[in-house]
């Protein structure tokens, strides 16, 4: 037995392969406090599928195009779905953004105010319906509920904080009787 692959091995076990893009990687560059718009680079979702079928297509690889809300938002994540896979490229990862409105710079889901941590916990749920709807099983979640600065968060006060609107349901009851 050979201790080295052929090139036809080589490259049937790359065919197999799945890998995962950022649709983000074909769209306007940037960090979550700027973006910079560079002439020819992607500006829609539909420009961003025909990027990544472009390189699906020369490069031979199995790719999946992962979704960042609210950016990448359909009309239809199944008809998405379809698009994606009539391509030649798999629906990927959801990713919901907890980070890039304003109002999440003192957090999301721990957020001081209960009406954007409501607002955030209703973005993760719809953030699951899309996975679920687009017919892909991973979502990922990055919670950057952090502070910059000492004293700036309470962490004693969030671990009171009920962290989801069924919790909070049963403090209400607790807290009326």
């Amino acid at each position: 037995m050979s201790r080295h692959a052929s090139n036809a091995d080589i490259l049937d076990g790359l065919r197999r392969q799945s890998i995962e893009i950022p649709s983000w990687g074909f769209g306007t560059s940037g960090t979550r406090f700027a973006t910079h718009v560079v002439p020819g680079q992607a500006t829609t979702l539909d420009e961003k599928i025909e990027d990544a079928a472009l390189v699906a297509r020369y490069t031979g690889a199995r790719l999946r195009l992962s979704l960042h809300m609210p950016w990448d938002v359909p009309e239809s994540w199944s008809e998405l779905g379809e698009r994606l896979r009539a391509a030649g490229i798999e629906p990927g990862t959801v990713n919901p953004n907890l980070f890039g409105e304003s109002e999440y710079r003192l957090g999301s889901i721990a957020n001081h105010d209960p009406a954007i941590r409501r607002r955030a916990i209703e973005h993760l749920r719809e953030s699951v319906a899309a996975s679920q709807e687009l017919g892909t099983p991973d979502m990922w979640v990055w919670v950057p509920d952090g502070s910059n600065y000492p004293g700036q968060a309470s962490f004693r006060q969030r671990r009171r904080w009920p962290p989801c609107p069924r919790r909070q349901h049963r403090t209400d009851r607790r807290n009326t009787a």
